[in-house]
């Protein structure tokens, strides 16, 4: 049922948030490979719905869980093509050739007000409102789920981030490093973050790099995603601060 790749960044307070994002991804990734169904989009739909559950019964279970919440952008690669889940202001990013492009939304104030003009993308990127998320799994029953599906092109590279990345960097800032640093674009990524602020809030990226393997159609001759031998090459780093 593919690869799956998984940014989670929790809210409530230092403990909340931990337990909040490890409830979540650890849901998500036992619902969608539990699930028979063969609409990946609609499983890895049912997924982060389920993550969402997952939160917001412990919250509810637990007066001191109460406000807990986490934001979630979650991959999926199958068979040529990417699939994705999206609720809060992590971030997913695809670099295809030299062109950097975000597919995911942001759900906040100020995506809001670029949206409508108000902000420009970085004037949002400085807002002191920008941590306000509208959006994040764990606060009520229900949530709403941004899902996408795309298809894969050879030498794709994908990036998850949490906003202690973005909001430290530029696009701009983000594609240079990208186009330039190779297997080590992850590190250099949180590094560069950290040189612009000190670090005030989490780092997390992940970063997948697409080989020749991961592009091909299973129906003219390639191997199954689980009989492939080669995968994408996939690097993640995380600073804590």
């Amino acid at each position: 049922r593919g690869l799956l790749y998984v940014v989670a960044d929790g809210m409530g307070g230092a403990a909340k948030g931990e337990l909040a994002s490890r409830l979540a991804v650890r849901s998500l990734v036992e619902r969608y490979y539990a699930d028979p169904d063969p609409d990946l989009r609609a499983s890895l739909w049912r997924a982060v719905r389920a993550a969402n559950d997952a939160v917001y019964r412990q919250a509810q279970a637990n007066p001191a869980n109460q406000g807990m919440g986490t934001t979630l952008t979650a991959i999926l690669l199958h068979d040529g093509k990417i699939y994705f889940g999206h609720v809060g202001d992590t971030r997913l990013y695809r670099m295809r050739g030299q062109r950097l492009e975000r597919l995911s939304r942001d759900h906040s104030l100020v995506q809001e007000l670029v949206d409508r003009g108000t902000l420009t993308p970085e004037q949002a990127r400085l807002h002191p409102e920008r941590n306000r998320v509208q959006r994040v799994l764990g606060t009520g029953p229900t949530v709403e789920v941004d899902t996408g599906v795309e298809t894969l092109a050879l030498g794709d590279t994908f990036l998850l981030t949490t906003d202690g990345l973005h909001n430290e960097l530029s696009d701009a800032q983000i594609h240079g490093i990208l186009s330039s640093s190779g297997s080590q674009a992850s590190e250099r990524l949180v590094q560069a973050a950290l040189r612009e602020s000190g670090g005030p809030d989490n780092i997390t990226v992940v970063w997948v790099r697409l080989g020749p393997s991961a592009v091909g159609s299973g129906g003219r001759g390639h191997k199954s995603w689980g009989e492939r031998d080669a995968y994408p090459v996939v690097a993640a780093f995380l600073a804590l601060v």
